[in-house]
């Protein structure tokens, strides 16, 4: 810099520092980017502070600290006391005059060396002279004095929290308020439980991979409501949430409200511990799992309120977060000042994690593939195990993979399920995620009549359930399921203008519900979790049949122009569709006899989240709730209980309980008993089934052998229909408007035990119930033969072929002791096929 014709010796700048001299002012001015002039030669002696500087305050030196105590969110600014007052304030306390300190190598002033700062308790340091630590300076920079203790804006380090006396009258309603920064993508804001190892009622509010989460549970099953988008790091945000009984709402920053609802039908929260904020002193597996995070709020909190009702008015408390003077926190542990805290910079790059240690350190924990004191150096890429599903991974460059992907899935990290039925578990439930969908073959009759239930989870308030059309372009009859703004629509269109039933309010997200839509003829309903929508809605015109030639298309679409504009549909569905039920047809495995799949997920949420089945069991989920299917030898709600059980004891049959055998198996004397493989028959001309059972249901599938997806195929049942034994055949010659059926007169839905013996040779079937007379019928004239897949299934089966009575996709509920196939013993429990679980009657 060229200083030619510069003032020798001491200055004055505007800026209300003295320099060394004019080119040392010229250098700063040139630094700082801003303009600085000479007022007075030979330094800032006799000039007011008031005088000389209108810009804001000096650069803070690394020691430097000041106290803020926020009263509320917008103090009133301070009023300004004249310079002479400020002297004499600091003459009394700290007795002398100003007169008496130097007006050079004032605190900001530009220095050199130490011996430059004439202030007591300053030291230079990076060209400013700066209080020592443990000092701030005076309001004039005049004097460095002690530091009062206190914290107004409590900062947490990550192990921090601050405990509040437990929050009362808030069992019916409560509403909190919160505002906050995070550094980290994970922590606790708020925390109050009923237990103190966290089991019981509980209410949360956390930041959860990025997301706010609100989390309650009232007892019966939690609520989660989750913010819809992430929040932004080191921005001040402001949380609202909101819970009247079981309902409860959650606002981010002004944004979209998000509503929820606990499960289950208790309303009253029940809380008997401490409130903590941004931590929990002594954290268990409970909390971290009712939570969703362990980890402890890395941030400030500048504000909280709790708001409560006592049934006729509502209350507000806004708590102090000053210390030590708060008297509303009970207790507290590593609580600093907010702007003392090293993360706010936010210092640990690529998604690290930063952690305050102290005022000056911090401690970056880094993501998988990512090292160094900030996490800026890239390791392996491959060492985040990026790719899924037992993929392997390939480096191709410093920080790309290529995942190359075995069989069964897609996608850049082979995240996408491409799912045959013998990979799926025993009880799979799909999760979609907006561009998901499953494609069904769908052959049903509904020309007057059609029902659907669907079990199924939103997590976002738009997008398609269910779709089936006439034509593949869109045009022509209709009928489906959709959610348009968390409201539930169902539509169907006979050709003269669509049905429109709407839901009186918005489906709840993150929680399981129960619906059940109907059409006969023109009319339609809806049933959502067991209550009927008040106002049923009807097709348009005079037609009232309903053609449909397109497949079923369930949680999304292949093609947006194969979708009725009429249907309302915009995008796909987000969540898990837990079961669906078609004409009464169970399936609660859509994935499986799926004609397509595409960009699918498997669910891992409750009820089945971690397998609470012990023992080899296997969790088969029914709504918010579980039921576990133990393996031979164990029983108990967890199947966690040894039994000494008689495996000849009559087998019990639960409506969901689907045994598999070999049709035609004979017992072989000579293999120990085993079955002898070679007699397993898929074409048979006769066929004898003896079984004695006792049931107290009007409707179920007591056994089927079939081959085709539909009745067109043959088949053979016998079933259980408005309390009487009905036995029915398809040799390739009925269709399904002309079922060959055998009906008993005797009832048998008494809870006794009664004998059935349905015999067929050729076309000519007898049915025999309790040794009264045998009633007999002859199939229409043509094939003889019965041709099937050789597998005979007991209590039913998931997915019977299409076209049966409405009744045989009930699924036997009962007891049966024994059955014989052609005059040789089928032992229910050794003779069985695959995995699956058994529970036995008294007898």
């Amino acid at each position: 810099m060229d200083c030619t014709g510069a003032t020798p010796g001491k200055v004055c700048g505007s800026d209300g520092r003295q320099y060394p001299d004019e080119c040392t002012l010229r250098e700063f001015q040139c630094r700082e980017q801003k303009e600085i002039r000479i007022v007075k030669k030979g330094g800032c002696a006799g000039i007011s502070p008031l005088e000389s500087s209108t810009t804001g305050p000096p650069p803070n030196g690394s020691s430097r600290k000041t106290t803020r105590h926020l009263a509320d969110s917008s103090p009133p600014e301070p009023t300004q006391k004249p310079p002479e007052e400020e002297e004499e304030e600091e003459d009394q306390k700290f007795g002398g005059s100003l007169s008496d300190q130097p007006f050079y190598g004032r605190i900001g002033d530009v220095c050199q060396t130490d011996e430059e700062c004439s202030v007591a308790h300053s030291h230079c340091e990076r060209s400013f002279c700066v209080c020592d630590q443990d000092f701030v300076p005076s309001e004039f920079n005049s004097l460095c004095i002690a530091n009062p203790s206190g914290i107004g804006t409590p900062s947490f380090s990550g192990q921090s929290w601050l405990q509040f006396r437990m929050l009362t009258g808030v069992d019916k309603f409560n509403r909190i308020e919160i505002t906050f920064k995070t550094h980290n993508k994970d922590g606790i804001l708020l925390y109050n439980s009923q237990f103190v190892e966290g089991r019981g009622d509980f209410i949360s509010l956390a930041i959860v991979n990025g997301y706010v989460e609100y989390r309650y549970d009232l007892g019966s099953g939690p609520a989660l409501i989750r913010s819809t988008k992430p929040i932004q790091l080191n921005k001040q945000h402001h949380v609202m949430v909101n819970r009247s009984g079981s309902q409860g709402a959650l606002q981010v920053d002004n944004g979209e409200e998000v509503l929820g609802s606990s499960q289950g039908n208790l309303r009253s929260l029940n809380l008997d511990q401490p409130l903590y904020a941004g931590g929990i002193p002594d954290m268990t597996n409970d909390m971290v799992t009712e939570i969703g995070t362990g980890h402890g709020l890395v941030g400030c909190v500048f504000a909280l309120t709790v708001s409560k009702s006592d049934g006729n008015s509502i209350t507000t408390r806004a708590y102090t977060l000053d210390l030590p003077q708060s008297g509303d926190i009970v207790s507290h542990h590593g609580i600093g000042e907010c702007r003392d805290n090293p993360c706010r910079s936010l210092p640990c790059q690529n998604g690290g994690s930063c952690y305050f240690r102290d005022e000056e350190n911090f401690l970056c924990v880094c993501r998988p593939g990512f090292k160094g004191p900030q996490c800026a150096e890239g390791r392996d890429p491959c060492s985040s195990n990026p790719c899924e599903g037992g993929s392997t991974c390939q480096v191709v460059s410093d920080n790309e993979v290529k995942c190359n992907c075995p069989s069964g899935r897609s996608g850049q990290y082979c995240e996408n399920l491409l799912i045959s039925p013998t990979t799926l578990p025993l009880y799979t439930i799909p999760e979609f995620n907006g561009n998901s969908y499953i494609e069904r073959e769908f052959n049903d009759n509904v020309l007057r009549a059609i029902a659907f239930e669907v079990w199924f989870l939103p997590t976002k308030g738009n997008g398609m359930i269910l779709y089936c059309g006439q034509r593949a372009n869109g045009k022509g009859d209709f009928i489906s399921l959709n959610l348009k703004n968390g409201f539930l629509e169902f539509k169907f269109d006979l050709g003269g203008g669509p049905a429109y039933i709407k839901s009186p309010k918005r489906i709840a997200l993150n929680v399981w519900h129960r619906v059940t839509v109907e059409r006969r003829n023109r009319q339609g309903n809806m049933i959502i979790n067991g209550t009927s929508v008040s106002e049923s809605g009807q097709s348009k015109g005079t037609l009232k049949d309903l053609n449909l030639g397109q497949p079923l298309y369930i949680g999304g679409f292949k093609d947006k122009s194969s979708i009725n504009p009429d249907s309302g549909i915009k995008s796909g569905f987000h969540g898990a569709i837990q079961r669906l039920y078609i004409n009464g047809r169970m399936y609660d495995n859509l994935l499986a006899g799926a004609v397509a799949n595409e960009h699918m997920g498997i669910y891992q949420g409750p009820p089945c989240t971690s397998n609470p089945c012990q023992n080899g069991g296997y969790c088969k989920p029914k709504l918010a709730e579980y039921e576990c299917k133990c393996r031979i030898g164990y029983a108990g709600e967890h199947c966690q209980r040894e039994t000494d059980i008689d495996k000849n004891s009559p087998v019990h049959f639960d409506g969901s309980t689907f045994l598999q055998y070999d049709n035609q198996a004979v017992r072989n004397p000579l293999k120990n008993k085993t079955l002898d493989k070679t007699a397993i028959q898929r074409s048979q001309r006769q066929n004898r089934y003896l079984i004695r059972l006792r049931t107290t249901e009007k409707n179920g599938l007591v056994l089927i052998v079939h081959k085709s997806p539909t009745i067109r195929g043959d088949y053979l049942a016998l079933a259980i229909v408005n309390g009487h034994v009905e036995f029915s055949y398809n040799l390739g010659k009925q269709s399904p408007t002309d079922i060959h059926k055998i009906r008993s007169a005797v009832r048998v839905d008494d809870g006794d035990w009664h004998t059935i013996i349905a015999e067929r040779d050729k076309r000519k079937g007898v049915l025999t119930v309790d040794g009264n007379r045998p009633i007999t019928k002859v199939s229409r004239q043509g094939a003889t033969q019965l041709d099937t897949d050789g597998q005979l299934w007991i209590g039913g089966k998931r997915m019977p072929p299409d076209g049966l009575p409405r009744a045989y996709y009930k699924g036997f509920q009962g007891c049966i002791q024994y059955v014989t196939l052609d005059k040789e013993e089928l032992h229910l429990v050794d003779h069985r096929k695959g995995r699956s679980s058994i529970k036995f009657c008294k007898t």
